[in-house]
Order: structure tokens, then C-alpha cells, then sequence
């Protein structure tokens, strides 16, 4: 529960806006997500991006709008919205 509460807390200091608190709740919810986006990427999209083009996509886009953040998991929601925006944008057929 320590732990919960400790990443509540850094959440509503990085949504204030303290950047030092953004880059520690992206590094605190990388390292599963290469992962997790790789066994997801279709292949006709895994010609034209890797699991980490869509990652540095994704935090780009938490980052620079951490004001309107709303935890709902573990990152996993925003890695799947993101590679399933990225598979649209590489083939106009994906789902």
C-alpha cells in the first residue's frame, strides 16, 4: 500500500508540473512496456516501427500533456491506444 500511495503522490506532483517528477513516473512505468508492445505490433507495422518508436511516441505525448493525466493501470492502456494509432498510420486497413 507504501507503494501505491508513493506513486499517487508523484503523480500529483508531476501533473502539477514538476518535470523531475514526469521523468520518474515514465521510468517507473517503462520497463514493461517494450515488452508488452512488442508480442502486440502486427507485422505489416513492425516493418515501419519498433516497440520503441511507439514508446518514445507515447511518453512524448504523456509529457508534454501531464496536466490532463488520469492513472487508470500500468501504462499498458496508453502503450495499446498508441500502437493501435501507430498500426492505423503505417496501414489504413488495421482494425
Amino acid at each position: 500500500m507504501t507503494e501505491l500511495i508513493a506513486k499517487n503522490n508523484l503523480i500529483h506532483i508531476a501533473v502539477a508540473g514538476d518535470v523531475r517528477a514526469i521523468e520518474r513516473l515514465l521510468l517507473a512505468y517503462y520497463s514493461p512496456l517494450p515488452h508488452h508492445i512488442e508480442q502486440e505490433i502486427p507485422d505489416r507495422v513492425r516493418r515501419h516501427f519498433d516497440s520503441e518508436d511507439i514508446l518514445q511516441h507515447g511518453f512524448l505525448q504523456v509529457f508534454r500533456d501531464i496536466a490532463c493525466f488520469e492513472p487508470r493501470g500500468e501504462g499498458r492502456c496508453l502503450a495499446d491506444k498508441k500502437l493501435l494509432t501507430t498500426a492505423r498510420a503505417a496501414s489504413p486497413n488495421v482494425a
